[in-house]
């Protein structure tokens, strides 16, 4: 089974201790990490990435192999920014979402879980009407040997 907390906290970590590394090539910097419902309201940095947690779903059919079994986790994972233009907004949003994609690679690479696959990568221009707010949502699929 997935030790849920344990797997939000590898999650974190490995964004928090890799991601610049890829933001530094798109010349972005200083982003926050949080783990928190996502709130416009409370969480007002120009670069936050938030961590929300979808659905788990459990493998039901034990019959062909007793030793081995695969959990599916989907992660949302929000970045976005805030106070600037709307152009440099959405440049900030495109090149934040690029270097995701390869830390996500990276993260596949170090085998931190069985296998990520990111299943969907969507774009919010305007979130709730405001023209000073962009983001990018990218749904992740972790398997898990159990």
């Amino acid at each position: 089974m997935i030790d849920f907390q344990q797997t939000q906290n590898i999650i974190q970590q490995f964004i928090d201790d890799n991601y610049q590394q890829f933001l530094d090539k798109v010349g972005l910097a200083n982003f926050k990490t949080v783990t928190d419902y996502l709130d416009f309201d409370k969480y007002k940095n120009d670069f936050i990435v938030n961590i929300d947690f979808d659905n788990i779903t459990f493998p039901n059919d034990r019959s062909n192999d007793d030793c081995y079994s695969l959990q599916q986790l989907l992660v949302n994972i929000y970045i976005v920014h805030r106070n600037d233009t709307p152009n440099k907004l959405n440049e900030k949003m495109l090149n934040a979402a690029s270097a995701f994609y390869s830390l996500i690679l990276l993260m596949n690479s170090e085998n931190l879980f069985y296998d990520i696959n990111i299943n969907r990568v969507d774009f919010f221009k305007y979130i709730e009407g405001a023209t000073n707010i962009m983001a990018s949502k990218f749904t992740l699929q972790i398997n898990k040997e159990v």
